[in-house]
């Protein structure tokens, strides 16, 4: 007995002493980070000397608080602000939507500097005040990028789909004409982003992924298609190929593994003495004991490419075949 008692004070002893080694030698916590800019809002946005950036982002947080005295300083000290503060004022005071913030929001909308400003504050919360309000602007002489905003901000403050409708085709169909650059690029993601699953955008995306030359665009539209329209996908390789637009090709390749295109590799191969890096890049991307046949089958084994490509036979790549 007095043999099992010693040996099980040893045992403890022994846990104890490992216990505390470990404890004096685990590696120090690194202490815990956190944004000093979040301390500051409500004591120091409304101050000159705060850089600019800091002061837009806390009139962007207390703004999505509803902070009711960041409200009402920015009512009262608005003309005091500096032209760029102004304009992030007027879109971010949107979040309240009283009849006073309303009249201010109006008030400025005549001012042209002012105008997109405005509207984006009339647009920032669904509202059916909001809603009518928009309804009653006079747009007649808005210039394109201003109707673009409009509807941005219609859709955001209707409340029924059947209203949100009337400029969701206004931007797709506008989308359509025009040209590439920012302005059909700021449509395109403003409906990814507002509305994902609407057939009349994916229609859209479907022309634009072969008749755009914007890498925005392309690439939106094969990552949006790729989730939304697998089907539609899985038969465009072949299309996609022989548009011999390599950002295209590349951009769908890129998808790959979640389109699994039908005759994935009857396509590779009719692509590939095109170009043979480009083919066993997304070969090995895709499956790599069919890459290795793939490769095996089309380059001797004294080939530079071969002895480069021979190097990645180990992977344990398999997507979809």
């Amino acid at each position: 007995m007095k043999n099992l008692i010693l040996l099980l004070f040893s045992l403890v002893a022994i846990a104890v002493g490992i216990g505390g080694y470990v404890y004096l030698n685990k590696k120090e916590q690194a202490p815990v980070s956190f944004d000093p800019s979040l301390a500051i809002d409500e004591t120091n946005f409304k101050s000159p000397q705060l850089e600019i950036p800091k002061r837009i982002s806390a009139f962007k947080r207390l703004a999505q608080k509803r902070n009711h005295s960041f409200r009402q300083w920015l009512l009262e000290n608005f003309e005091k602000l500096p032209h760029r503060l102004k304009e992030v004022a007027l879109e971010e005071i949107g979040n309240f939507g009283d009849d006073e913030v309303n009249s201010f929001l109006l008030v400025h909308l005549e001012e042209t500097k002012f105008k997109l400003a405005s509207l984006k504050g009339l647009g920032k919360i669904e509202n059916e005040k909001r809603a009518k309000i928009l309804e009653q602007i006079d747009i007649s002489s808005y210039s394109s990028l201003e109707l673009n905003q409009f509807h941005f901000s219609s859709f955001k403050a209707n409340i029924y789909f059947s209203k949100k409708k009337t400029s969701l085709l206004y931007l797709t169909d506008k989308a359509k004409e025009l040209p590439d650059g920012v302005e059909r690029e700021s449509i395109v993601n403003f409906l990814a982003i507002s509305v994902p699953n609407f057939e009349r955008y994916h229609e859209l995306l479907k022309d634009l992924m072969f008749a755009s030359r914007s890498a925005v665009i392309v690439k939106r539209s094969i990552v949006h298609l790729a989730v939304y329209e697998t089907s539609w996908m899985k038969i465009q390789m072949k299309k996609v190929f022989a548009s011999k637009d390599e950002f295209l090709i590349r951009a769908y390749l890129d998808r790959v593994g979640a389109v699994c295109p039908i005759n994935f590799w009857k396509i590779l191969d009719e692509f590939f003495s095109s170009n043979k890096k480009l083919a066993l890049d997304y070969a090995f991307k895709m499956n790599t004991a069919l890459a290795i046949q793939f490769i095996n089958s089309r380059l001797k084994k004294s080939e530079k490419l071969y002895e480069i490509y021979k190097e990645r036979f180990n992977e344990k790549v398999k997507l979809c075949y």
